[in-house]
C-alpha cells in the first residue's frame, strides 16, 4: 500500500462542499441574506444617484441688484416661449402665464427645505365689467312731443393714432307719455310700454329675448336702448347704478379687465401687496367662493389711455314715430343704423373717468356676475435686422366675443378689441342655465377693497406684475408719431402691449373659475401658472448665496419637474419691437421695451448625486463588514475540519479553492436574490421602464463577498490554530476583581477585529443619523457653506431617509451576528462566572457592559465627524447640534444593547436544539 496521501477526486470536494451547505441551513441561509439586502440597497442607491442637478452658469456683477424672488417656477412648455431670445423674458410674462402647475405641486414647492416664501399667480383671464354712462340731452331740445335721441362714439387709443366709429351706441326715447315695464301685454312683448291718452298702449322699447343671435362684434352688442317719460321719468330696470336726473343717453363701456389670483398671505410678504390697499380690506386667507362670491381687490388706476367723443344727436321726427311703432329689438337696429339726426351736444369721457365710475359702481353694489371671461395665449415673434422682434398678428374672429353675451343679452367687449391681435383669445363661457338666460354656474365677483399698483415692490430684476407697459419710440419717426409719448395698453387683451394685473383674487377660491362644471376650456387639473420663490439666506449673488438658490432650484426640479428660472444678476435690458400696422388706423410702429435678462444661466442636467454615492458606499462597507464577520465564523467553526484536511494531504491551494467555492455559491445565490429584489425595487419607486440597473447587484455580491472573506480563507490555510488559555476569574463576595469597565476592554483587546468592525459598523450609520438629523433639525433640511473657498451644500431627500433606514437595519443585523459569535466564545467564560459564585444580575451587568463599549465608542466616533464636517462647512456648530449628538451617541449604544440581546435569544433557543443564527 502506498504510504503517500493522496489526492481528493473532484467528486469529493463537491461532496464536501455541498454537506458543508447542508449541515449549517441557518447560517448559510442568514450570510445569504445579508449579502442579497447590502447588494440590493447598494444597487438600488446606484439607480438613483443619477438625478436631476441645476446648474448655474455666468458671471455675477459686482453689486448685487435687488429683486424680489430669487427663482421663478413654471411648466417647462411655457419657457423661452419667444425664439432666439435665450434668457430674455417680458416683463409681463408674469402676469399673462396661466395653467401648467398643479395645486399640488405647489404645496410641494411650499414646503420643500430653504423656501422662505412660495407665491403662487396664474392669469384667470379678462373679466368684462360695465359701467353705464349717461350723456346729457340739452334740456333746449326736450318738448311735449316724441323724440328719439342717439348717440355716436369715437373712440381714440394708442396716443391717438388709432380711431374707432361706433354709431349710435345708445339711444333714448323721449315721450310725455308715462311709462312702464309689462313682460305681459297682450301681443306688444317684451319691454317698455307706453300709455296714450286715448287708453291705448304701444311698445316703445323692445327688450332682447335670451335666444340664440347671429354673431355680433362689440357694437352691435354695446347699443342701449331706453325711453324716458317728461311725467314718470326713465324706467328703473333700464339703467345699472344711480337714476340720472336729467334727460340722457345711456352709453355702456365695458372693460376687460385682467384678473390673477394668489395667495394672499405669501403674496403679502414676498411684494407687500396687503400694504397697497387704500380702500377697504385685504384678501381674506379662507375660502368663500363656495359661500358667495369671490371677493377681489380691484386696481385704483386702469393701464388705458383711450378716450371717447360721445356726439350726441337728435334723429327725425320719423324715426321717432316710427320707433314706438311696436318694433322688435332686430328693427330698432336697423332703424337706428339707417337714420343720422342733428348734432345737439358733445361729451368727452377718458377710460380712467369712465374706470372711475366703474369704481364706484363696485363699491356700492360690490357685487358683478361673470358669464364668461376670455384667457390668451403667448404672443410669438420673429427676429429681424438687428436683433428686433416682430409680434406676429393674430387673426381675431367676432364670434369669440358674440357668442356668450348673444345668449344672456348682456354687453360685450369693448370697442378696443376691434384693434389687431397678437395673441389668440379663448372663450371660457358658464356651462349650466336657468330659465334659460342666467347662468347658474356663472361666478360673481365682489370688489373688498382697492390697491394702489404703484405702491407694491418691484425691482428691474423682477418687474411688477400689477403695472403695465408704456413703450417709447426707439426712432424719431415713432417718437413723433406718439407725439414725444408713449404706446399705452387700449382695452383690447389681444393688443400690444399688455396692461398689468387689475383684478386679484385668492387661489383658494380659484375653482370658481377654473372648475370644469364652471366654464368651459379650463385648466382644473393644473391652474396655476407660475410660482415665485424667495430662498432663506440669499442676501445677494455672492457665492453662498448663489448656493443656496442652486440647490433651492435643484430640490424644485427633482420634486415636481417644472422648470426654474434662476434671477441672479437679473437685468432690465432694452429691446426693439417692430409694431405692424393695425387695422383701425395706427401706423406701424419701432419701439423700445425693456425686458429683463438674467446674466446668468439656468440649466438642468441628469448627473451624479454624491451623497448618494456616498450613502451607497457606506451600505456596501456595512454589508462587506457583515460578511466579514459570517466568514470569520464559518472558518472559525471549521478550523478543525481545515486541519483534517490538511493532514490528510489537502494542499493548501486546494483547501483554498474548497473554501472559495462554498463562498462562490453563497455570492452567486445571494447576487441572484438581490437581483430579483432590485427589480421589484425598481418597479416599485420609479416610473421608468426596465433597465439593467439591478443585474448590477450580482458582481456586487460577488464582489462583497470574496474581498471580505479572502483575507480570512487565507488564515485558515495558513497554519496550526494557536490556543490562548482563558484566566480565570474569581469572586469573594465583596467586589469584583477586574471592574466591568475594565473587562469590556480586556475583552476588547483579546478579540480586536470584533471589536473594531462592531465599531466601525455603528460610526458608519450614526455618522449618516447624525447627517440626516442635523440637516431636517438645526439647518431646516439643507446646509450650505464652504470649504477652502468653494461653496458646498448638503440636503436630505426621501432616498436619503430610505437609505439611513435601511443603513440602521443593516448595521443592527450586523452587530447582531457579530455579537452572537462573540457571545459563543464567551459562553464558557460567563457560565464559569455563576459557577464560582456570581450573581445572575451581575453576569447580566458584566455581558451588558461589554456590548455597550463597542457602541458608546462608536457612537462618540460618528459624532466627533459629524461636528467636525458641520464646523468645517458652516464655521461655526450651532448649539442645536448638542441633542443630534446625544442622539447619535444614544442610538449606538441602543444598536449594541439590542443586537446583544437578539444575540442572547439566539444562544437561548440554540440550548433548545434550534440551530443558531
Amino acid at each position: 500500500m502506498d504510504p503517500r496521501p493522496r489526492r481528493p477526486n473532484r467528486l469529493t470536494a463537491v461532496r464536501l462542499r455541498s454537506s458543508h451547505l447542508r449541515a449549517e441551513p441557518v447560517r448559510t441561509s442568514v450570510l445569504i441574506t445579508g449579502i442579497a439586502a447590502a447588494a440590493a440597497a447598494f444597487t438600488v442607491l446606484c439607480m438613483n444617484a443619477s438625478a436631476l442637478t441645476v446648474q448655474i452658469s455666468g458671471r455675477l456683477p459686482a453689486v448685487s441688484p435687488r429683486r424680489a424672488y430669487d427663482i421663478l417656477v413654471r411648466e417647462p412648455s411655457r419657457v423661452d416661449q419667444e425664439p432666439g431670445v435665450g434668457a430674455l423674458s417680458r416683463p409681463t410674462d408674469l402676469a399673462e402665464l396661466s395653467g401648467g402647475i398643479t395645486l399640488a405641486q405647489y404645496e410641494t414647492i411650499s414646503h420643500l427645505p430653504g423656501v422662505q416664501v412660495a407665491a403662487p399667480m396664474t392669469m384667470v383671464g379678462y373679466v368684462p365689467l360695465t359701467v353705464v354712462i349717461p350723456v346729457a340731452v340739452p334740456a333746449s331740445a326736450i318738448t311735449s312731443t316724441p323724440a328719439l335721441f342717439a348717440v355716436t362714439a369715437e373712440q381714440r387709443s394708442e396716443g391717438g393714432l388709432s380711431t374707432v366709429t361706433e354709431q349710435n351706441v345708445g339711444s333714448t326715447y323721449v315721450t310725455a307719455e308715462p311709462l312702464a315695464y309689462d313682460g305681459s301685454a297682450a301681443g306688444l312683448g317684451n319691454g317698455d310700454v307706453a300709455d296714450a291718452p286715448d287708453g291705448t298702449q304701444a311698445l316703445v322699447c323692445p327688450r332682447s329675448e335670451p335666444s340664440p343671435l347671429p354673431p355680433v362684434f362689440s357694437t352691435d352688442a354695446l347699443r342701449r336702448t331706453a325711453c324716458w317719460s317728461t311725467t314718470t321719468g326713465p324706467e328703473p330696470d333700464a339703467w345699472t347704478g344711480p337714476q340720472p336726473t336729467t334727460v340722457s343717453v345711456p352709453v355702456a363701456w365695458t372693460f376687460l379687465l385682467p384678473l390673477v389670483a394668489v395667495d394672499p398671505t405669501a403674496e403679502a410678504d414676498l411684494l407687500h401687496l396687503n400694504r397697497a390697499v387704500t380702500k377697504g380690506s385685504y384678501l381674506p386667507t379662507s375660502a368663500v367662493a363656495h359661500t358667495g362670491p369671490v371677493p377681489v381687490l380691484i386696481a385704483s388706476s386702469i393701464d388705458d389711455a383711450s378716450l371717447d367723443s360721445l356726439t350726441v344727436s337728435q334723429l327725425p321726427a320719423s324715426a321717432a314715430r316710427g320707433y314706438a311703432a311696436g318694433l322688435t329689438p332686430n328693427q330698432v337696429n336697423t332703424l337706428l343704423d339707417t337714420t343720422r339726426g342733428e348734432t345737439i351736444g358733445t361729451r368727452i369721457v377718458t377710460a380712467a373717468q369712465a374706470y372711475a365710475e366703474l369704481l364706484s359702481d363696485l363699491s356700492g353694489s360690490g357685487t358683478a356676475a361673470v358669464a364668461a371671461y376670455w384667457s390668451t395665449t403667448p404672443a410669438r415673434y420673429t427676429i429681424g435686422p438687428g436683433g428686433a422682434l416682430t409680434p406676429q398678428p393674430v387673426p381675431s374672429d367676432p364670434a369669440v366675443w358674440a357668442a356668450p353675451y348673444a345668449l344672456t343679452g348682456q354687453d360685450a367687449a369693448a370697442v378696443g378689441a376691434a384693434g389687431t391681435g397678437f395673441r389668440a383669445l379663448v372663450p371660457h363661457v358658464a356651462r349650466s342655465f336657468t330659465d334659460g338666460a342666467v347662468r347658474s354656474s356663472a361666478a360673481a365677483v365682489r370688489a373688498v377693497g382697492v390697491f394702489d399698483p404703484a405702491r407694491i415692490t418691484s425691482s428691474a430684476a423682477t418687474p411688477s406684475p400689477y403695472l403695465g407697459e408704456r413703450l417709447s419710440g426707439a426712432d424719431a419717426t415713432s417718437r413723433l408719431l406718439l407725439g414725444g409719448g408713449t404706446l399705452d395698453p387700449d382695452g383690447n387683451p389681444a393688443g400690444y402691449p399688455s396692461p398689468g394685473a387689475t383684478l386679484v383674487m385668492p387661489l383658494q377660491d380659484l375653482g370658481a373659475f377654473t372648475s370644469a362644471s364652471a366654464y368651459t376650456g379650463t385648466h382644473a387639473k393644473a391652474p396655476i401658472g407660475s410660482v415665485r420663490v424667495r430662498v432663506a439666506g440669499a442676501t445677494g449673488d455672492d457665492a453662498l448665496s448663489q448656493e443656496r438658490v442652486r440647490v433651492v432650484a435643484q430640490e424644485i426640479v427633482r420634486a415636481t419637474g417644472l422648470s426654474v428660472d434662476v434671477t441672479l444678476a437679473a437685468s432690465a435690458a432694452a429691446r426693439t419691437i417692430d409694431l405692424a400696422a393695425s387695422r383701425d388706423g395706427r401706423p406701424a410702429l419701432t419701439l423700445r421695451e425693456d425686458w429683463y435678462r438674467s446674466a446668468t444661466s439656468t440649466t438642468v442636467v441628469a448627473a451624479v448625486d454624491p451623497r448618494t454615492v456616498a450613502l451607497s458606499g457606506s451600505v456596501l462597507l456595512v454589508g462587506s463588514v457583515f460578511v466579514v464577520n459570517g466568514s470569520m465564523a464559518t472558518l472559525q467553526r471549521r478550523r478543525r475540519e481545515l486541519v483534517t484536511l490538511l493532514a490528510l494531504g489537502w494542499r493548501r491551494r486546494r483547501v483554498a479553492g474548497q473554501l472559495v467555492q462554498e463562498f462562490a455559491v453563497i455570492s452567486v445565490t445571494a447576487g441572484m436574490l438581490a437581483v430579483i429584489t432590485s427589480y421589484a425595487l425598481q418597479a416599485v419607486i420609479s416610473d421608468r421602464v426596465a433597465t439593467g440597473w439591478p443585474l448590477l447587484s450580482m458582481p456586487a455580491a460577488v464582489a462583497m463577498t470574496f474581498v471580505a472573506a479572502w483575507w480570512h480563507v487565507r488564515r485558515a490555510i495558513a497554519g496550526p490554530p494557536s490556543i490562548k488559555d482563558l484566566s480565570a476569574l474569581r469572586h469573594d463576595g465583596r467586589r469584583w476583581p477586574l471592574g466591568r469597565l475594565q473587562h469590556a476592554v480586556q475583552c476588547l483587546r483579546r478579540a480586536p477585529m470584533r471589536g473594531a468592525l462592531s465599531m466601525l459598523v455603528i460610526a458608519v450609520a450614526g455618522t449618516a443619523l447624525g447627517t440626516v438629523l442635523a440637516m431636517r433639525w438645526v439647518f431646516g433640511g439643507v446646509i450650505v457653506g464652504s470649504w477652502l473657498g468653494v461653496p458646498v451644500a448638503w440636503q436630505v431627500s426621501g432616498i436619503d431617509v430610505a437609505a439611513l433606514i435601511t443603513l440602521l437595519v443593516l448595521a443592527t443585523i450586523t452587530i447582531t451576528d457579530i455579537s452572537w459569535l462573540a457571545g459563543a466564545e464567551r459562553g464558557t467564560e460567563l457560565r464559569t462566572l455563576r459557577a464560582i459564585g456570581w450573581p445572575a444580575l451581575g453576569v447580566v451587568r458584566l455581558a451588558a457592559g461589554q456590548a455597550l463599549l463597542p457602541g458608546l465608542a462608536g457612537g462618540v466616533v460618528a459624532s466627533l465627524l459629524d461636528v467636525m464636517a458641520i464646523g468645517v462647512v458652516t464655521h461655526h456648530v450651532p448649539t442645536g447640534v448638542i441633542p443630534v449628538v446625544a442622539i447619535v451617541i444614544a442610538t449606538g449604544a441602543a444598536i449594541s444593547l439590542l443586537a446583544a440581546g437578539l444575540s442572547a435569544a439566539a444562544h437561548a433557543r440554540s440550548k433548545r436544539g434550534v440551530d443558531p443564527a
